[in-house]
């Protein structure tokens, strides 16, 4: 009995010290506290509407955001170019020392300096160019890659003031081209640009000191020379123009007109556009 009882007290010590032995070579888990964990926390619920809008003022003057490439869009995070071929962003910024940005019918907004500097900032390229207004002349507004302004002058009596309207050009060398704008009818002073594209620029004119009727003109934004102008009476708030026509239309006005771009002096379509209410305050066009 004896030596079964130290025979077994031999296999247990032996067992104790093989175990011992092995402690150090088998895998610990980690303690609790050292584990990482994962908190899963729920996204909040907007209490709002994400808003996203064209930039624009009316478009009273034919200048919203809408470019060839892309747009000028108002978000919750300001305003962004967005292009439309991938609907990629890009956000403008405002340089040190300039006026908020006037927006220009294209891809590219204007930002004003006190002292007549005039940068065209290109949301394509990211490429600003710069436009210096001339001593004595009055900034009036930009549209895409040019700046339009005016000269205050006399008529030849000294009686009447006269607008003499220049079209501004930024050069390669950073000088500024100034290109007058001439053939203006007689009597006539030129007032905003209301449309556009890359060969004319429509302007709507008055008398001086207002009142009779008021011509739409259409003017070669290269040379500066006025192609043709209407003979309307109406004072139209608004208006549009594409390949082949322009288009006349305001609050207060149920009927619009449509003329041929290439002779604005023949007599225009009348059209009535449907659910205007009487009064189109909006409209647009659709092909040329």
């Amino acid at each position: 009995m004896a030596r079964h009882a130290s025979a077994r007290l031999r296999a247990t010590a032996a067992c104790a010290l093989l175990t011992a032995a092995l402690i150090p070579l088998l895998p610990v888990a980690p303690a609790a506290a050292d584990t990482p964990q994962e908190t899963v926390v729920p996204a909040a619920l907007s209490s709002s509407y994400p808003s996203v809008s064209l930039w624009d003022t009316g478009s009273l003057f034919g200048r919203e955001g809408a470019g060839k490439q892309g747009a000028f869009l108002h978000t919750d995070d300001g305003l962004v170019w967005m292009r439309y071929a991938d609907a990629a962003t890009t956000k403008p910024t405002r340089p040190a020392g300039a006026n908020p940005a006037l927006m220009t019918g294209g891809d590219a907004v204007a930002y004003r300096y006190p002292d007549g500097r005039v940068d065209l900032w290109n949301a394509v390229d990211d490429t600003t160019r710069t436009v210096r207004v001339p001593a004595g002349q009055t900034l009036l507004g930009a549209y895409d890659d040019l700046v339009v302004s005016y000269r205050e002058v006399t008529d030849a009596n000294g009686t009447r003031v006269l607008r003499d309207m220049h079209l501004l050009f930024p050069d390669t060398d950073g000088t500024t081209r100034d290109v007058p704008v001439t053939g203006v009818p007689e009597g006539y002073l030129l007032g905003q640009v209301f449309g556009g594209d890359t060969d004319d620029l429509l302007f709507n004119a008055g008398r001086p000191g207002g009142g009779g009727d008021y011509p739409w003109v259409l003017v070669d934004r290269r040379t500066g020379r006025v192609r043709t102008w209407t003979a309307t009476s109406k004072l139209y708030g608004r208006a549009k123009i594409t390949n082949r026509h322009v288009l006349l239309y305001g609050s207060g006005e149920p009927t619009a007109l449509v003329y041929d771009r290439t002779d604005l002096s023949a007599a225009p379509t009348e059209v009535v556009p449907d659910e205007a209410g009487g009064s189109p305050g909006y409209l647009t066009t659709v092909g040329d």
